[in-house]
């Protein structure tokens, strides 16, 4: 009897690798990040409050409000003075005096926590809101250097300040765009300018009274030059006067002599020496600024 042969099984394994990537990022509460933010804000007695805690984050973060006295509303939350919507904002349909103080406005995710700290003014008085800084103004932009656009306002219940960019886009009090801060105390804060940082702000201060607007132009700044130059060096006889004239191209500079002698600077920059003498024998130099840049102009010698 013949065995027959073995059948040899051949097994085949199929792989496939699939790479799984969880993207987190954390929360932000109109559009800040962190848990140090905090922005102040106002309303009058028995007039309805809204308050926006707009969140963005992955996954879509879970949103609460904590009141004084630890009092915790989730979102979304229906109470019967006060509503918590889905999309986070705080609606309080007839505000008390007894609100004034402080709610937090919390976001977490699998990212991190972020709050958001709203300090609530109730006053029971309108009072239209008024500047405390010119109604208009203009700057001279250096660039690269920092500078700061004022705006205060003052009137009940506290105005809110919105900044509005170039663009047209409003910065809000606590919030950051590229070179741009809008300061809790209203200054408009601008680092590194460059020339296409010139142009118009607006700073609207506003209230439930209503609002007013304070406008800043930034102008590029040119370098100061001066014009008229002396051939050195500069001869007199003794005992005359001697006038040295500074010209410069334009009027927001501060004119300034380097000296050695008796002399009076006159208002348009002109050098007067009364009695010249040996003893003014040297070299004068005059320089003008106009706060950021100095320009120099020819050192003359007196002989």
């Amino acid at each position: 009897v013949m065995a027959k042969p073995a059948k040899i099984e051949q097994k085949t394994e199929d792989r496939k690798v699939t790479r799984v990537e969880i993207i987190v990022s954390p929360p932000a509460i109109n559009g800040l990040i962190g848990t140090t933010n905090s922005m102040r804000v106002s309303s009058v007695r028995d007039q309805r409050k809204l308050i926006d805690c707009e969140t963005t984050g992955t996954p879509v973060p879970h949103v609460m409000w904590v009141l004084p006295e630890n009092v915790v509303l989730p979102a979304p939350y229906y109470g019967s003075r006060m509503t918590v919507h889905r999309n986070g904002t705080l609606d309080i349909r007839s505000v008390r005096m007894a609100d004034t103080g402080q709610l937090a406005c919390i976001a977490r995710n699998e990212g991190g926590e972020t709050k958001l700290v709203f300090r609530l003014d109730v006053t029971d008085i309108l009072e239209k809101p008024k500047l405390k800084s010119p109604k208009m103004e203009s700057l001279l932009l250096t660039v690269g250097r920092t500078i700061n656009l004022n705006c205060s306002f003052e009137g009940s219940p506290t105005p809110q300040l919105t900044w509005i960019l170039l663009n047209g886009s409003p910065l809000l009090s606590g919030a950051q765009f590229n070179k741009f801060l809008h300061k809790s105390d209203g200054t408009l804060v601008i680092s590194n300018p460059a020339l296409s940082e010139a142009g118009t702000y607006r700073c609207l201060g506003r209230n439930a009274a209503g609002m007013v607007e304070r406008t800043v132009t930034l102008m590029p700044g040119h370098k100061p030059e001066i014009n008229n130059r002396y051939n050195s060096p500069v001869s007199i006889m003794n005992g005359q006067s001697l006038h040295l004239h500074c010209l410069t191209n334009t009027d927001s500079v501060h004119l300034a002599w380097t000296l050695a002698g008796r002399y009076a600077v006159l208002p348009n920059g002109t050098l007067s020496i009364q009695q010249a003498s040996v003893h003014d024998r040297g070299s004068y130099t005059c320089r003008e600024s106009d706060g950021k840049r100095i320009s120099s102009g020819g050192v003359t010698k007196l002989s």
